[in-house]
């Protein structure tokens, strides 16, 4: 499936990459958590995740909290 939205995709994506550091998830193992990061992400998230669900509706322009469940085949 290929984003209708790329801009959100990898703002999405970067956002993701940088709460998941703050938080200690590393590639080889887990460190310690970075309060202060994680409170900084957080705080940056927040605000921006909501706006991109307030976008505009219409196909690709807005995250579906509920997205439709596929029809089994």
């Amino acid at each position: 499936m290929t984003s209708q939205r790329p801009d959100l995709a990898d703002e999405l994506l970067r956002r993701s990459a940088a709460d998941q550091h703050a938080r200690g998830v590393r590639a080889h193992g887990n460190v310690a958590p970075d309060l202060e990061a994680m409170r900084t992400v957080d705080a940056e998230n927040t605000p921006a995740l909501k706006r991109a669900v307030r976008a505009p509706a219409g196909r690709g322009n807005r995250i579906d909290p509920f997205p439709p469940t596929p029809t089994p085949r």
